[in-house]
């Protein structure tokens, strides 16, 4: 059984109770429960933000580190290079 925020009724006892359908809070009025609800979302939009941000930061230095890698010649197909290296030279 889950207490009400503001009083001691529990869920079964108080039919106007408004549960939280994310966690497990229940709140006295819609009024409230929409208040509430808008917490999760801004929750949400701040975590998808900084995955996409951690997401982009990622590709960049995995970028970097393949142009580094293929100006080298620390790449799959770094044959290719040798190959055109030599043609050069002749």
């Amino acid at each position: 059984m889950e207490e009400n925020e503001n009083n001691s009724e529990t869920f079964e006892e108080n039919p106007n109770n408004y549960p939280c359908g994310i966690c497990e809070k229940t709140f006295t009025s819609k009024r409230r429960l929409k208040k509430h609800l808008l917490f999760h979302v801004t929750i949400n939009k701040k975590e998808e933000e900084r995955r996409n941000l951690l997401k982009k930061e990622r590709s960049k230095t995995l970028l970097v580190k393949h142009v580094v890698n293929v100006l080298l010649g620390k790449h799959v197909g770094k044959s290719m290079f040798k190959n055109m290296k030599m043609e050069k030279q002749l």
